[in-house]
């Protein structure tokens, strides 16, 4: 299994960003996210749908991950990854969208 963020279009086009797999979820976000206290970022490992009014908190908590990672660790990649997601988010318009899902 694996986190993945999926973007559902009114044209039916699906946008996939990949986020992490499974094992990289549990060992690498899931202890930054507990010591950062980050709620909704720990729900995706379960996965959620994400409504336009939970983006302000959700990019909230993946700029504190990502700003903790790159100044606590040398793991880029895992950093780059959450700036990815953080874009990939920014860039949604929820006015031509079916569905966000993290999961």
């Amino acid at each position: 299994m694996s986190v993945v963020l999926l973007v559902e279009y009114t044209t039916g086009h699906t946008r996939s960003v990949p986020v992490a797999t499974e094992s990289v979820f549990q060992n690498s976000w899931l202890p930054v996210c507990k010591s950062l206290n980050l709620s909704w970022v720990q729900l995706f490992q379960s996965g959620l749908p994400l409504m336009k009014d939970d983006l302000p908190l959700v990019l909230t908590e993946l700029v504190r991950f990502e700003t903790w990672v790159r100044s606590n660790t040398s793991d880029t990649e895992l950093a780059d990854r959450a700036l990815s997601l953080s874009k990939a988010l920014s860039d949604v318009d929820f006015s031509t969208v079916t569905s966000v899902y993290i999961g």
